[in-house]
């Protein structure tokens, strides 16, 4: 796993979501009803760490998005479910990283049609140039070029989710 370069230490991930909890803290103020929606499997870690900064009562649910082509991911169709009832909640989607975007669309198509009161949306990391979401991500930890990334979470065929930086492969 050393040989994995570094592109984020374990110190700037934790300063970047300590900024982002204060950034969240500052404009969910006052907000109540309020649904944190991790998107499994990537944001696991970021999860964790970014709620322990949340001042905020809320939520915590977890959603697996998949993408599918005849039993294989191919990135073709998406299905997901959400985990609970989010009819009048404020939602804050938490993404590890947002590629493409289509994965973020599909999702907040699928809460706008269950009633929710506000949808927000939390990326550790965003692509700006590849990205085609429609909706703005006010929350965002860092902006990488077209990079395949691992640890924090995210994963190259399963592996990897357990470093404590991002690394590039």
């Amino acid at each position: 796993m050393k040989d994995i370069p570094i592109l984020f230490s374990q110190e700037e991930i934790a300063n970047r979501v300590l900024a982002l909890g204060k950034e969240i803290n500052r404009d969910y103020a006052g907000k109540t009803n309020i649904l944190v929606l991790s998107i499994l499997k990537g944001s696991f870690i970021f999860t964790a760490d970014l709620v322990r900064y949340l001042n905020f009562s809320l939520d915590l649910e977890f959603m697996e998005i998949s993408s599918y082509r005849n039993g294989s991911v191919q990135g073709e169709l998406l299905s997901g479910k959400l985990p609970c009832d989010v009819q009048g909640k404020n939602i804050l989607i938490v993404e590890d990283i947002i590629d493409t975007g289509k994965s973020a669309q599909f999702l907040i198509s699928l809460l706008q049609k269950s009633g929710v009161a506000s949808i927000g949306m939390v990326a550790l990391l965003i692509k700006p140039d590849k990205h085609i979401l429609t909706m703005p991500v006010p929350y965002r930890g860092f902006e990488i070029g077209d990079q395949f990334v691992v640890g924090y979470g995210m994963d190259y065929n399963g592996k990897f989710r357990n470093l404590p930086y991002i690394g590039v492969v």
